[in-house]
């Protein structure tokens, strides 16, 4: 029983602590076995039930640990390059009806010439985390490249769609206190385009990328 509920301690403060998206896909499942597995044994006795639960609890978190290394990014805890591409063989697949957003953060380079890399880091993940929490429901969010994301919306409005793009593109006065840099040094470029069922999705998220680097020519400019 202790077993159990060491593990089920730490199964709890790993999915809190955890800002992986889905993370509660897989732990939550430990709850249900470990809990499970403890009630069954208080109730029966003369059934062993309990070292099973904590063996298979134990490989539902080594299942974890494997998917977040295929699918996410380790610094800012998204969704991966790999992870994107999957997804959009899936849409090419399915012939699914939504928008594509590319983005690219302004003055990393710089960031990282002046500040040091780790601060550029800083500047990433806070992209992340900033945008992560425009979107909410409405997209994930994938990292592609070093300051390159994507977002995949399946189910927006395009009017819902250009607020939460346009709420993007004010958040350079976010980022520059956060990092104590000049608005001028920071920055997130955009461009998105809607793909129907009709359109092929690479091309679309190749408008995208081409409107993302008009963008970035406008905000330098």
């Amino acid at each position: 029983v202790y077993a159990c509920m060491a593990i089920l301690l730490y199964s709890f403060i790993a999915l809190y602590t955890s800002t992986y998206t889905d993370a509660s896909e897989y732990l939550n499942w430990n709850y249900v076995i470990l809990f499970g597995g403890i009630v069954l044994q208080l109730i029966w006795e003369e059934v062993l039930l309990l070292w099973p639960s904590v063996a298979v609890a134990i490989f539902s978190y080594y299942l974890f640990l494997n998917e977040k290394a295929y699918k996410y990014d380790p610094l800012t805890q998204t969704y991966n390059r790999q992870a994107f591409q999957n997804k959009l063989n899936e849409i090419a697949k399915e012939r699914t009806e939504c928008f594509i957003i590319v983005m690219d953060l302004n003055g990393l380079k710089q960031i990282n010439d002046k500040e040091g890399h780790l601060k550029g880091d800083t500047y990433i993940r806070l992209s992340a985390e900033i945008v992560n929490g425009i979107m909410g429901r409405s997209g994930r969010l994938y990292r592609i490249g070093g300051d390159e994301f994507c977002i995949l919306c399946e189910q927006i409005s395009d009017r819902k769609m250009a607020e939460k793009m346009n709420r993007i593109e004010r958040t350079k006065a976010k980022l520059s206190e956060a990092l104590g840099v000049d608005e001028k040094e920071v920055g997130i470029a955009y461009g998105y385009e809607k793909c129907t069922v009709n359109d092929n999705v690479r091309e679309v998220f190749q408008r995208a990328d081409n409107a993302m680097y008009a963008k970035k020519k406008q905000m330098k400019g």
